[in-house]
């Protein structure tokens, strides 16, 4: 389980050097963010409120958010699901509350796999383009 987590951070840790190696404060704070798991809120956020790639990043906020939740589904949620199938099919005591846990395990890893595809493909909505005249 440390090693997933450790897994994770290691690469979402990668990513925030990619993206802000040019300016070490921005940087700094950004893996702060990360090593307190916050940083899929906050990725959330720059997307959601249509932050803008200024002249230091590599990438823009939607491709930083792809690269986090295909980290965590690669290297927590996978994992995870594959984990817990083993201990169900080791154990001897196989309760119906372990099946529902591996059925929403694999269904939420699902989901989100289906709206990182989704995202990628159709428009990401924010709420500017749901409500521009609020805007």
């Amino acid at each position: 389980m440390l090693g997933m987590i450790v897994a994770c951070m290691a690469v979402q840790l990668l990513v925030v050097f990619v993206q802000n190696r040019k300016t070490s404060l921005k940087m700094l704070r950004e893996m702060l963010i990360v090593l307190t798991g916050m940083k899929p809120g906050f990725n959330a956020h720059a997307v959601m409120s249509g932050r803008e790639m200024d002249e230091f990043n590599v990438i823009d906020a939607k491709v930083e958010y792809m690269a986090c939740k295909g980290a965590e589904i690669a290297c927590e949620s996978i994992p995870g699901c594959v984990l817990q199938v083993y201990a169900i099919l080791k154990g001897r005591d196989r309760s119906q509350s372990a099946l529902v846990s591996v059925a929403v395990s694999a269904l939420t890893t699902g989901f989100n796999s289906a709206c990182m595809s989704f995202d990628q493909d159709g428009k990401t909505f924010s709420a500017a383009s749901m409500h521009p005249e609020l805007y």
